[in-house]
């Protein structure tokens, strides 16, 4: 059934929830958690053009903390006897969304476990969503994880 689940995470407490929810769908099936941090190419910093090695450093140091996020995310699924792999992605050509799918045919997964901030109308519709965007292209099932503790600030 499910025995390969891969997890996008970016340090949110959205993001944390859904990979608590992984690993506890991985508990139950014995599957394998696949986590993935992408560095977002697509950044940009306002007040820093032409200023490449101060962006270079800004780069590095978003690396560097990827790094320290899959490490703990690593841990805490460790901790709980389950099985985990961990991947960095720095050098992407796409939108996160586009490369979590990506992602999911390569490895091949057989689900995605992602957090979702709940938004609703205006929010919603300007900012769009991730997960939303992943669910709509993914090749296998898509569970999103609403993190109910910022539905205070979320439109009705």
């Amino acid at each position: 059934m499910y025995t390969r689940i891969l997890v996008p995470i970016d340090g949110s407490s959205t993001a944390e929830r859904g990979l608590d929810a992984a690993m506890d769908l991985a508990a139950r099936l014995d599957a394998t958690i696949r986590i993935v941090h992408i560095v977002d190419p697509h950044v940009t910093v306002v007040g820093l053009d032409g200023m490449t090695e101060t962006i270079n450093d800004f780069v590095a140091q978003l690396i560097e903390e990827g790094k320290q996020l899959l490490d703990d995310a690593k841990q805490k699924v460790t901790a709980r006897g389950l099985k985990v792999e961990a991947y960095l992605y720095n050098h992407v050509h796409h939108t996160v969304a586009a490369t979590i799918v990506e992602e999911a045919r390569a490895w091949p997964a057989d689900m995605i476990v992602i957090g979702s901030h709940g938004r609703r109308g205006v929010s919603r519709a300007v900012l769009g969503s991730d997960a939303d965007k992943i669910a709509c292209t993914s090749p296998v099932p898509v569970l999103m994880v609403r993190d109910t503790s910022i539905d205070q600030h979320t439109e009705r």
